[in-house]
């Protein structure tokens, strides 16, 4: 191996009246340029790839892969995966009773298979086709989400711990899955609606002179399957409401922690 320093090197001289002059000192060349001579005498200079330069390596120790950041010991700093967000329908019932279940499917997301989140494929810098480079993949996954015991009101949010988007380390650090709840009305009792409140409303068509007279032992079925009578009082009009308190369903507008239930009120109607 040869050294050789750089010639300093003059700018361009500029004729000023009746001579010659230099326009700026010399500039020198930074540090010596280290060349190698081959068995052919002619100059070859070193490359990095001649000492098995390894870009891999190097991107990898500069951050780490696309999935998540790297420490500089190489383990990835904790991450926390976000929340994914499903919808799930309700049967009437199921809604009001509780202790039912229901399938859910969503796509959440998770660290590429193939790459191991790292966007390129093992020991190369080739962007990984199977994420596009991105370190991340879609995973499609189905749960079996449990209406509580009780019953839900219509649009309750219920959460299934990691359950959501893969987090760093997973899946300790997995989100969150948060599943909305719609309770279908459609699913009624024959002649049975609701109201915000969480009432249900059954009609029961009685006869002119039942309504008169009135009764001791009225049957009625509330929704959950009991079975009971109520008392008609003598010279009840028609339109008029027995009322069972606390067997209707749980309230729209109750905030999320409160189970407070509505009525389940029989509106008697005359038939004749």
């Amino acid at each position: 191996m040869s050294v050789c320093h750089r010639r300093p090197i003059h700018s361009a001289s500029r004729h000023y009246g009746g001579g010659l002059r230099s326009s700026s000192r010399p500039r020198q060349a930074v540090g010596p340029c280290f060349v190698f001579r081959g068995d052919d005498n002619n100059v070859k200079r070193k490359s990095p790839l001649d000492e098995g330069f390894d870009f891999a390596k190097e991107i990898k120790a500069a951050g780490g892969g696309w999935f998540g950041r790297k420490k500089q010991d190489g383990e990835e700093e904790p991450r926390r995966g976000s929340d994914v967000r499903a919808n799930a329908t309700v049967g009437f019932v199921d809604g009001i009773l509780g202790n039912a279940s229901v399938d859910v499917s969503f796509e959440r997301k998770v660290k590429c298979a193939k790459c191991k989140g790292e966007g390129r494929l093992p020991r190369t810098v080739i962007k990984c086709p199977a994420c596009d480079g991105t370190g991340i993949a879609a995973e499609e996954k189905a749960v079996t989400v449990t209406i509580p015991d009780g019953g839900v009101r219509h649009n309750q949010m219920l959460r299934l711990k990691g359950q959501g988007d893969s987090g760093v380390p997973s899946p300790a650090n997995d989100g969150d899955l948060l599943v909305t709840l719609c309770v279908l009305y459609q699913d009624e009792p024959k002649e049975t609606t609701r109201d915000a409140e969480g009432n249900l409303f059954t009609s029961v068509s009685l006869p002119s002179t039942v309504l008169a007279s009135g009764t001791d032992a009225l049957p009625v079925t509330l929704v959950d399957g009991t079975k009971g009578t109520l008392k008609v009082p003598s010279e009840t009009k028609d339109g008029a409401a027995l009322r069972v308190r606390g067997k209707g369903a749980i309230s729209d507008k109750s905030v999320s922690s409160s189970t407070a239930r509505g009525d389940h009120v029989f509106v008697l109607r005359a038939c004749d």
